[in-house]
């Protein structure tokens, strides 16, 4: 940090302490001691808001994927493929406990740079991973996306994921609620995309959001949502035109029981029981048209990697 940002900091460092804190802090602790507790409360908080000001269209990349994975060997090359049709530049992905050839699936892509890939043993991980994906990269992506494999956000209405978040940039966070898809109907795992098999949601949006970030702004990562300094916009109702969260939580009966044996990357115990997929296969409405211009590129830029793999 230069000498102009240092003496900044120091400026609103002092006019915080002196103005909000010290008047909360009893004065029985003596007012050296008092600033002591406080500079190690605010400091952190201080040093991001600075930063925040200056590194507004200096980040290493404009959109990045933050997500943790066990065992999707058979679905992330697709994944992967449809967030850089997003205009994705960078995923952070972490291998929680998980033993398939997803790694190596995704070798050509870690070779350019265009994955971090990251091995992460340990049960109930998904916090920290986040937490440590967020400490590590919060100045390299003006926004972060942080989303399971089984997660497709999508935007509406034209463009790419990455130009419409253009419109939002007043906000640090974006939280979009799921549209959970049903097996639609599917008993055995055919031929095919996710996106291309399952073409049946629910006639409602999910209570459970996931959100898009500026990882800089993070006070506190989680799952669903997250503690950010400045505004966040929740996007809740099916009023939104611009964003949604496609979740195949659970594909087709076959893959659903191949997903109960894998078990779960937050929980000790796995919640993936029958009564998990009844009230998840719901397939109330038909849509084959929103993924469809997706499928073919998909398809061509897969067979164009395994082609040079082979």
């Amino acid at each position: 940090m230069n000498n102009k940002n240092s003496d900044r900091l120091k400026r609103i460092r002092k006019f915080i302490i002196k103005t909000i804190c010290l008047p909360i802090i009893p004065f029985e602790f003596g007012k050296k001691i008092r600033q002591l507790l406080i500079k190690g409360i605010f400091l952190d908080g201080v040093k991001t808001f600075i930063s925040l000001l200056h590194n507004k269209n200096k980040t290493k990349y404009y959109l990045t994927v933050a997500a943790c994975c066990k065992d999707e060997g058979n679905y992330i090359q697709e994944w992967v493929e449809y967030y850089l049709l997003q205009g994705v530049e960078h995923f952070y992905l972490y291998n929680n406990n998980g033993t398939d050839n997803s790694e190596e699936i995704l070798k050509p892509y870690i070779d350019k740079g265009i994955i971090s890939w990251v091995n992460w043993p340990g049960q109930k991980q998904q916090v920290r991973i986040y937490e440590d994906i967020v400490k590590k990269h919060k100045t390299e992506s003006r926004w972060m996306a942080v989303v399971d494999l089984d997660e497709f956000i999508v935007p509406l209405n034209s463009d790419t994921l990455a130009k419409k978040l253009k419109k939002y940039e007043k906000y640090n966070q974006i939280i979009i609620n799921w549209t959970l898809y049903g097996s639609s109907g599917h008993k055995k795992k055919t031929e095919g995309l996710v996106i291309e098999r399952f073409t049946k949601h629910a006639r409602s949006l999910s209570r459970a959001p996931k959100a898009i970030v500026n990882p800089l702004a993070v006070v506190q990562i989680d799952i669903h949502k997250h503690i950010v300094l400045g505004k966040s916009l929740e996007v809740c109702r099916q009023l939104f035109q611009d964003f949604r969260i496609n979740h195949y939580v659970i594909k087709s009966e076959e893959e659903y029981s191949l997903k109960k044996r894998r078990g779960d990357v937050i929980f000790d115990t796995n919640h993936y029981d029958d009564e998990f997929f009844k009230a998840h296969d719901i397939n109330e409405v038909e849509d084959a048209n929103l993924m469809q211009p997706y499928i073919e590129e998909i398809k061509k830029n897969i067979a164009k990697i395994n082609r040079k793999l082979s």
